[in-house]
């Protein structure tokens, strides 16, 4: 509604108007905002809790928990942030997380779940509890009426999208469908699959990791194959923030954007 015409209303009063103060921390204030009202697609912030070596869970998937109290308190801060959190099939399987922030009354986050094969529990957290009307379920369409209507019934929204060769929900697809729903900032929490997808794609606009100083050595992989074989092709970050957190390390990161 305003689009710059606010300072040439009061330029032309004769009022003088300095521009650009603080203008970094600024943007970064909005910076979801802002990508929002310029493409009409969320801000994608990516989640990340590991090892010293790169790992988000023991070989047989166990995870809890991997970053201390302080560190989680933060990430409650992040989920309060955000319009909505992301999680894949296997993290509902795995954790049944409810995907609520829990630092602040009042505002609650949308759930999103990428379930290609609508395989998760109808008594899931997430499709169960009192929030679950803001539960969207992202899935294919290669299900029978009666389970989408079982889904329904829960509360949660099913929207269906196409699957990509890979087997991967589309994801671009999945941002348009968040965006029409005027959801502006996305927490994406998901393991392994849903961050290497994201990754892959390009999608992300910054990532929070969250450093535990333990080795695991066999273990399930922060990111998986992403069939880079040369270092000059690899995905690039530039720092913006590394914090200590009572002993953790707290590294927040922004893409390198291409030429």
């Amino acid at each position: 509604h305003v689009n710059g015409k606010g300072i040439m209303e009061l330029q032309n009063a004769g009022i003088e108007v300095v521009t650009g103060i603080e203008e970094e921390k600024a943007y970064k204030l909005n910076e979801a905002y802002f990508k929002y009202i310029a493409t009409g697609l969320p801000f994608v912030h990516l989640k990340i809790a590991q090892t010293l070596d790169g790992r988000i869970a023991t070989a047989i998937g166990h995870s809890q928990w991997i970053s201390n109290d302080l560190c989680r308190d933060e990430v409650q801060e992040i989920r309060y942030q955000s319009d909505a959190i992301l999680v894949g099939l296997n993290t509902v399987l795995k954790d049944n997380p409810r995907l609520t922030q829990r630092k602040y009354p009042g505002k609650q986050p949308y759930r999103i779940i990428l379930d290609d094969s609508l395989s998760s529990p109808l008594d899931s957290n997430v499709l169960k509890d009192e929030f679950s009307s803001k539960t969207i379920v992202f899935t294919s369409s290669s299900h029978k009426k009666e389970i989408l209507d079982k889904f329904q019934k829960t509360g949660a929204e099913i929207v269906i999208v196409n699957v990509e060769d890979d087997g991967n929900l589309n994801l671009n697809e999945i941002l348009k469908e968040l965006g029409n729903r005027k959801i502006a900032n996305l927490m994406v929490e998901g393991g392994a699959q849903v961050l290497t997808a994201f990754i892959k794609e390009k999608l992300v606009d910054k990532i929070t990791i969250f450093i535990a100083p333990k080795i695991l050595g066999k273990g399930i992989e922060t990111i998986g194959d992403l069939q880079i074989t040369h270092l000059n092709n690899s995905f690039e970050f530039k720092t913006e923030e590394i914090r200590n957190v009572d002993g953790q390390v707290m590294w927040a990161l922004y893409p390198v954007l291409e030429d």
